[in-house]
This record gives C-alpha cells, sequence and structure tokens, in this order.
C-alpha cells in the first residue's frame, strides 16, 4: 500500500476530555484521546527538491587567457549581458594577418579593375586589341576571387575569435563562477553558471503504487526543510511516465503558488498531493488503532468508570498521525492509545485524571 498522510487543521473545540497520562502503582497505564472535529485531508506524500528549468552553463567553444570576468557569485544577469571575455592569442594573431591579407588583395582589384577599365577604353578608340582586354578582364576577375577567398578566411577568423566574448542567453542569477582573471582555460570549461529564478519547480518523487491517484490540475501542499513549520501551496503541472528501476517512483512536477522566501535550488522538500478534503471530520490519533484492514479497524473504548470495550469502526480518511472514524464512534466517548498486546476488553485500566491536557 502507498504511503499516505493526512493534514489536520483544528475546525472545532474539543470534545470531552482531553488527551490523559495514567497509571498508578499496581494497574496497566493507558493514555486515552477523545475524538476531534477537524478538516482532513487526504493527501499522496512524496519527497522531492527545487529545481530550475532554466539554467545555463557557460563553455567557451575556445580556450585562452581570461582577460575580463563581468559577473559575481549572486549576482544579477540580464540577457545579452556580458559574461567573460577570453583571448585567443593564436586567431587574434590570424585576425590581424588575414585583415592585412585583405587590404593588399584590395588594392590588387582596385589596379586590376583600373586596368580593365583603361583597355575597354582603348578599344572603343581602337589603340589596342580584343585580347589585351580579355586579358585584363581575366586579371581582374582572378584578384576579385582571390579577396572573396580573404574576405572568407577572416570572417571565419573574426567569428572564432567572437567566441571568446561569452554573453548570458538568459536573465537570471549567477550562482557559480569557476574562472578567473589571468587562468588559462581550455574549450568547453563549464566557467558560469546562471540560473532563473522564476523557472523554480518542485520535483517530487511518488511511489509508483500512488502514482495513478496523480493527475495535473491537483493542489498540493509543500514544506521545505530549509522553512520548518511553514507550508505553501503548489498545484501538479505535469507527470513524467518514467519510473526509477531501484526506488520504483515516478517524477511530478509542481508549480508553486505561493511566494517562498529565499528559494534556492536544490531544497529538499516534502510534497503532499490532496486527493480528497472532508471538512468537520471526526477523527482520532492513528495510534489508537489495533487491527485495520480495508476500511475498518478496532479499537479499545474506555468507558466512564475505566473499562476496556473493543470495538470495531469504520474509518474514512487514513492518515499516518490521524484517521477519520465515519463509524462506530461517538463524540463523547474516548479511545485508549498505544493499545498492548495483553490487553482484554472487559478489562479495567487505571485512569489518572489530575493530569488531563488538551490534544494539539
Amino acid at each position: 500500500m502507498g504511503k499516505w498522510i493526512i493534514a489536520i487543521v483544528a475546525v472545532a473545540a474539543l470534545v470531552g476530555a482531553g488527551l490523559w497520562a495514567y497509571g498508578s502503582l499496581g494497574s496497566k497505564k493507558v493514555v486515552v484521546a477523545s475524538p476531534d472535529r477537524r478538516e482532513a485531508v487526504r493527501a499522496i506524500y512524496a519527497t522531492g527538491a527545487v529545481r530550475a528549468e532554466q539554467i545555463a552553463r557557460i563553455r567557451p567553444e575556445v580556450g585562452g587567457e581570461v582577460m575580463q570576468v563581468s559577473v559575481q557569485q549572486g549576482g544579477e544577469v540580464r540577457q545579452g549581458d556580458p559574461v567573460l571575455q577570453i583571448q585567443v592569442k593564436e586567431e587574434d594573431l590570424a585576425v590581424r594577418e588575414q585583415s592585412a591579407r585583405q587590404a593588399e588583395a584590395l588594392m590588387i582589384v582596385r589596379d586590376a579593375r583600373e586596368k580593365y577599365d583603361s583597355a575597354m577604353s582603348m578599344l572603343q578608340q581602337g589603340l589596342t586589341t580584343q585580347q589585351a582586354v580579355d586579358n585584363a578582364r581575366t586579371t581582374y576577375d582572378r584578384a576579385t576571387a582571390s579577396l572573396r577567398t580573404v574576405q572568407a578566411s577572416l570572417a571565419t577568423r573574426r567569428a572564432i575569435t567572437s567566441k571568446g566574448r561569452l554573453q548570458s542567453p538568459i536573465t537570471g542569477v549567477v550562482t557559480k563562477v569557476n574562472v578567473s582573471v589571468g587562468d588559462i582555460v581550455a574549450p568547453n570549461t563549464e566557467a558560469v553558471t546562471i540560473l532563473d529564478p522564476a523557472s523554480f519547480k518542485v520535483y517530487a518523487e511518488v511511489d509508483e503504487l500512488d502514482f495513478t491517484g496523480v493527475r495535473p490540475g491537483q493542489m498540493a501542499l509543500v514544506a521545505f526543510d530549509a522553512l520548518p513549520g511553514q507550508r505553501f501551496r503548489a498545484r501538479v503541472e505535469r507527470v513524467i511516465p518514467q519510473a526509477d528501476e531501484v526506488t520504483k517512483t515516478l517524477p511530478v512536477v509542481l508549480n508553486l503558488i505561493d511566494f517562498v522566501p529565499n528559494l534556492s535550488d536544490g531544497l529538499t522538500a516534502t510534497v503532499n498531493i490532496i486527493q480528497e478534503r472532508r471538512p468537520n471530520a471526526l477523527t482520532i490519533p492513528a495510534s489508537a488503532l489495533v487491527d485495520e484492514e480495508a476500511r475498518r479497524a478496532t479499537v479499545f473504548v474506555v468507558s466512564e468508570r475505566g473499562r476496556l470495550q473493543l470495538r470495531t469502526v469504520k474509518l474514512g480518511v487514513r492518515g499516518e498521525e490521524y484517521v477519520e472514524i465515519a463509524d462506530g464512534l461517538r463524540e463523547d466517548e474516548r479511545v485508549a492509545l498505544n493499545p498492548q498486546d495483553d490487553w482484554e476488553s472487559g478489562e479495567v485500566v487505571d485512569i489518572d485524571k489530575t493530569r488531563t491536557r488538551e490534544q494539539k
């Protein structure tokens, strides 16, 4: 059976006496509790963690010396902001060489064009031959082709050099800076990590036996170990039908509805995916159950005179701490907690009423 939890919110005053601890010398000690009216919530229990779905791990495609780091850990960046600059020395030298070759090739093209234009003019005046014009045209075409080759090589070198100037592909917060100015980095080194806090989701691992009860759109309550005592609303966004062969769990992704202060990637979360709500339910501590099967169980009811009575009750919403009693128990009755194997129906137990305290 999958794990079920029950979140209980007190909605009415306690009925009858509360929770008592008892015992005097020579008699059995019992603790009893009165049924209590609460809102009962049945939910599927799961554990998980916070994950950012948008994470940019910036890795330079080229290696070289780090000339500038424009971000710091914990700082905010916007998409397109400069992050890192790496000097690719060999490519920088190649760019300068190709730029010089381009300038030289441009001069050759201009000279060849002038000679070709001059030959055409002289041909029209009958001062040269068609062969001379054709030769001038061939020289011009070759110079132009050579210029295009140099320009293509320069564009390639510049593109490689530009890969050393890295920008943020997303808006977010810098979580890691793994390089410093002066470092020599290899290609594909993870230099900077940026995540978008707006993309935080809760990834929960649901037991395979409970997975069929989870659907997109269901509400959930999420608690974080880092924020004890607080609960936040969430909604199931999607379920991922891929079971882990070892843990026998399946991932469920939830969107947080409530604002969670200081939310961070990797925080441990406890998730209760709500299956059913029942207001004003009659509940008792689950520790009162003796034998439980399907929707029925037995409990020891304690009379006003302290006599045990074994009784079968019908269960409603079942949780780890509390259970709803659908039938078989009145509000003014009391049940014994933590029943022992040697208890018998009809047996009288000692009740110390001086140590009465309210249920929490």
